[in-house]
């Protein structure tokens, strides 16, 4: 499992440099747009962009917090339940209803990624497909990550 770990935490540090890439470009992006626009010459492709890596950002963002246990969760009924058998409970089925999220993510990001491979963007002339592909990716990741956390969920809970 150690080793597991160690190779979901180069995964989430390299999606995290992705992230912060990602955002760099769309603040340039973005910058590019505002000062077009005060100019008078504005490129298209901009907004089109910025929309795009919105997208990208708010959905591996979304996986690495499933890993960082960083979304709202269920600490605060575990504080108060005494019981260990309950406790693990409350925790599988937390586990499981995001579980459930990425299946779903998984399942149907694969089916809109494939109906959109030859939709072109208006602007950057690339294929929807590719901003669609965040989503399978992401629920992949969610599943990975929440599964490490169950699995490591075991071990943490005391009575």
């Amino acid at each position: 499992m150690k080793s597991f770990t160690k190779l979901l935490d180069i995964l989430t540090r390299a999606i995290e440099i992705i992230i912060v890439i990602f955002m760099m470009v769309d603040v340039i992006s973005m910058l590019i747009q505002v000062v077009g626009r005060e100019l008078g010459i504005a490129p298209s492709w901009t907004e089109e962009l910025s929309r795009y890596l919105m997208i990208w950002i708010g959905l591996l963002g979304g996986a690495v917090i499933v890993r960082e246990s960083g979304h709202l969760g269920i600490d605060i009924f575990i504080g108060f339940v005494k019981n260990r058998a309950v406790k693990r409970g409350i925790v599988a089925l937390s586990h499981i209803c995001t579980i459930l999220v990425g299946i779903i993510m998984f399942h149907y990001g694969i089916y809109v990624t494939l109906q959109n491979f030859g939709q072109i963007s208006p602007a950057l002339k690339i294929a929807f497909s590719w901003v669609y592909m965040s989503l399978p990716i992401s629920g992949a990741l969610i599943i990975i990550f929440s599964l490490e956390k169950w699995l490591l969920s075991f071990k943490t809970i005391k009575e």
